[in-house]
């Protein structure tokens, strides 16, 4: 099935037993519509239901993780949803049982490849939907401002938390 996560055509209310997504509210800007998604998984979850989400989370615990994000945000226009807010959205939608997960990946990205591959990523189709690279005058920007930044702590995995609710 394809559609809009904000409003499942074709899915009756109180139908499904699981719902799992894994950096759907990335690709989301409006607070809006974040809030519409979590409503729309409510409607079709069958009463003890369950959502599992999975997202990066914004709280940088080094500048390794700190540059990754800026980098991310600035080649595919990504927002980091800060997990407190994502619970809030939750609990006003209806959810109990709301449990948080954090999982440190501790994936570096080695300094002597992370600017050539910030730049390879503005080529990526399936993520910026577009046939061939874009100059993106903010990321080189950024890249060459945190340049020196970035030669000395290279680029890391940020932390990933993991929601799980029940209707």
């Amino acid at each position: 099935m394809k559609g809009d996560a904000r409003k499942l055509m074709g899915i009756e209310n109180d139908s499904i037993d699981v719902v799992i997504s894994h950096w759907l509210f990335g690709v989301i800007i409006k607070h809006e519509d974040v809030k519409q998604i979590i409503k729309e998984n409510y409607r079709i979850l069958k009463k003890g239901g369950l959502v599992v989400h999975s997202e990066s989370s914004p709280v940088c615990k080094n500048k390794a993780q700190w540059l990754y994000m800026k980098s991310d945000m600035l080649a595919f226009h990504t927002r980091w949803w800060d997990p407190k807010k994502i619970e809030q959205i939750m609990k006003r939608v209806g959810f109990r049982k709301i449990t948080m997960e954090f999982i440190d990946f501790k994936i570096r990205i080695v300094p002597k490849i992370s600017i050539p591959l910030v730049r390879e990523w503005q080529k990526l189709e399936s993520f910026t939907g577009r046939k061939q690279a874009i100059f993106n005058p903010k990321l080189e920007s950024f890249l060459k401002i945190h340049e020196n930044e970035i030669k000395k702590h290279g680029l890391e995995f940020p932390t990933e938390y993991i929601v799980i609710a029940t209707k």
